[in-house]
């Protein structure tokens, strides 16, 4: 689902992973490797490993990452300031 997002907000409790590894190529592939890293990519899709908040953040997948709890105000934010930007 977050593949399809242009932004995202994250909790700090927040791990990614790919539910079907192993299973070699992915329609899913192209635009995982197009968001992060191709190897943190491969993790994802390969090995099936989870990867935190933290690297996912550190690697440019997420854009921030809040307290557990807080993400919807952020994100509204975030959309609020996306907004203001579409006027000019």
């Amino acid at each position: 689902m977050v593949m399809t997002c242009d932004l995202m907000v994250s909790a700090d409790t927040t791990k990614f992973m790919y539910p079907r590894p192993r299973s070699g190529c992915s329609r899913l592939m192209p635009g995982i490797v197009s968001r992060m890293p191709h190897k943190v990519a491969m993790e994802l899709l390969l090995l099936g490993e989870e990867i935190s908040v933290k690297r996912a953040y550190d690697v440019g997948f997420v854009n921030k990452v809040v307290p557990l709890g807080d993400e919807r105000s952020e994100a509204r934010r975030m959309a609020r300031s996306s907004r203001a930007l579409r006027r000019w």
